[in-house]
């Protein structure tokens, strides 16, 4: 999937990149709030909305609304944007290359890595930019172990708090920030939104996944 997305940024043509996998969908808004955004504030290199989660039918499962970029937060293992909601200048592949084709997963959070190390910046706006669909064969429903070592190998690529010789304390210690992370974005979200996620969406994705089995009646 990556070097296919790669193979199509290198042949595009327009000044605002974005892209859109065939389960996820724009809305109707998306597209001349961000271009209109973007024209009139050339100092930025990404912006990103807010966004939905939605259900093989098209119904609303979870309404995400997010908070500014924050390294630290992001830093932490929390990949908060959702890659369907955000757009970003051509200049960004002069800046900083194109997604790293030897993942398969998180190619998204390492490329907002790699630019936001490189001081370009993201702006976020408060509108929903786009609906992500989960359905049972989609990649980030089906929770492969090798997502989460992927995530945490990108993250270790650009960790800049070590502290502790020891393996399992600096891992202690990647945790506890992990959590603090969290909580910091809980408490911005309901700063500066006025909501709060009640569980995280792993959580809620696990429950929703169960109750997509079909029931083991007996005949």
């Amino acid at each position: 999937q990556t070097d296919a997305l790669n193979k199509g940024f290198r042949i595009a043509t327009g000044e605002i990149i974005g892209w859109l996998n065939s389960d996820d969908l724009y809305t109707r808004q998306s597209l001349p709030r961000a271009s209109a955004f973007l024209n009139t504030n050339p100092l930025i290199d990404f912006v990103y909305g807010d966004y939905l989660i939605i259900d093989g039918a098209g119904k609303t499962l979870i309404e995400k609304k997010e908070i500014e970029f924050d390294w630290d937060i992001m830093l932490c293992g929390l990949n908060y944007i959702a890659q369907p909601n955000v757009f970003f200048r051509r200049r960004v592949f002069d800046l900083v290359g194109y997604l790293n084709d030897s993942l398969h997963y998180v190619m998204d959070y390492e490329f907002w890595l790699r630019a936001a190390s490189r001081g370009l910046r993201f702006q976020h706006i408060p509108a929903v930019f786009a609906a992500c669909r989960w359905h049972m064969d989609a990649k980030t429903v089906s929770r492969n172990p090798r997502i989460d070592e992927e995530l945490m190998n990108v993250r270790d690529q650009y960790w800049n708090k070590r502290r502790f010789q020891s393996s399992s304390m600096q891992t202690t210690y990647q945790r506890c920030c992990n959590v603090r992370a969290r909580a910091s974005r809980q408490w911005r979200k309901l700063r500066t939104r006025h909501v709060v996620d009640v569980m995280p969406t792993s959580w809620y994705l696990e429950a929703w996944k169960a109750r997509q089995k079909p029931s083991q009646g007996t005949a």
